[in-house]
């Protein structure tokens, strides 16, 4: 008897972060490339006698759009790891000044890097539970800076974080930021999906001709790497949605930073106090 049964496809099921990496490696390990797994949607590399670190953050954002390329996705990092030329090995500085750039990160990132015995970075406590790490922008990927880096090129914290911010404001007057609302409600974003949305919150320029625009204290929040929203307090229903969202996608990003949201004043960034967000209707 013919079978007669409607045989329908599945979609593939949608691999969490962990999966996605680990999906990864097994491609790179059939090129021959051997990695290890060193964080969520990290890798770990031996490329040209140094341990390299390859981040997948923005790999498993593109599985997540389309989930049916993970094969070709898998191959396209594989090329690039065969012809990587890492910027990290040249030893001067000023060859390299200009591809450098902040990154905020997770405090928690330094223990990670000490229980796997990795290079401790070039580092500087930011606020909350974050800090401000310093990378190399290659043509596809980061590399992060490490004391030794600043010991081989010969130079301090504060010249790299000088020409880090330098770059960084550069690089932010190439692309916009996205307004939401008029008046009081009014919401400014970045969310250009270039690895440093949440990092803009250290240009006080920024922050504050948001500040002019608004009534009320300038609000921000970074929950993961690729979205800052600032916001006024003004109005206690968008503080609570807004501070509610943070929230959830803090959660749920793999670039996750923080819940933590932070008020702009005076040319300051400080955390914003628990207690504002009960009180705001009184001011």
């Amino acid at each position: 008897m013919p079978d007669t049964h409607l045989h329908v496809d599945r979609p593939p099921a949608i691999y969490t972060p962990a999966a996605f990496a680990q999906a990864i490696q097994h491609q790179l390990a059939a090129a021959g490339i051997v990695c290890q797994l060193s964080a969520e949607l990290c890798l770990t590399l031996e490329l040209h006698g140094r341990k390299v670190r390859m981040h997948l953050e923005q790999a498993y954002q593109d599985y997540l759009r389309e989930p049916t390329r993970l094969a070709q996705i898998g191959q396209a990092l594989a090329r690039k790891t065969a012809q990587y030329t890492p910027d990290q090995l040249i030893t001067d500085f000023q060859v390299l000044r200009h591809a450098i750039f902040p990154i905020l990160k997770p405090l928690t990132l330094l223990a990670e890097l000490h229980e796997r015995q990795l290079p401790m970075l070039a580092y500087r406590w930011w606020q909350a539970d974050l800090m401000i790490a310093y990378v190399i922008r290659e043509q596809h990927s980061l590399a992060y800076i490490n004391t030794d880096h600043l010991t081989q090129w010969q130079i301090d914290e504060m010249t790299l974080h000088e020409w880090s911010m330098r770059n960084l404001q550069l690089q932010t007057a190439r692309v916009a930021h996205t307004t939401l609302g008029t008046g009081p409600r009014q919401l400014f974003l970045f969310n250009t999906q270039d690895g440093y949305d949440a990092t803009r919150i250290l240009l006080p320029d920024v922050l504050e001709m948001w500040h002019a625009a608004l009534g009320g204290r300038l609000v921000i929040g970074i929950p993961h790497r690729d979205l800052l929203v600032a916001f006024s307090d003004h109005e206690p229903q968008v503080l609570h949605a807004v501070a509610h969202q943070v929230t959830q996608d803090a959660h749920h990003h793999p670039a996750r930073l923080t819940t933590t949201l932070f008020a702009y004043h005076a040319g300051q960034v400080q955390v914003y106090p628990p207690q504002d967000t009960s009180s705001s209707e009184e001011r």
